[in-house]
């Protein structure tokens, strides 16, 4: 993806879809990095509920206001993966 094209990335969907949003965004060879929105529409969303964003409407309140909020990703690596 061209992300110079963009100005975010938006997620709907659970922690399934924002799992795989961050994964492909943090496996790009470039290293470049884009805002990623969440709007919560799964069975489980704790991800959505740990940033209170409990519904659709709170979560394009964020969108629409262009709120931001960091949040750190760690990256683990098993026995048999390496960088």
């Amino acid at each position: 993806m061209d992300i110079d094209k963009y100005s975010a990335v938006l997620a709907v969907g659970g922690d399934g879809m924002i799992h795989e949003v961050i994964n492909g965004i943090m496996r790009r060879q470039d290293k470049r990095k884009i805002p990623i929105g969440f709007i919560p529409n799964g069975t489980g969303n704790d991800t959505c509920a740990g940033l209170l964003i409990e519904n659709v409407k709170e979560g394009m309140a964020y969108v629409t206001k262009g709120d931001t909020v960091k949040i750190d990703v760690t990256r683990v690596l098993m026995d048999f993966e390496s960088e």
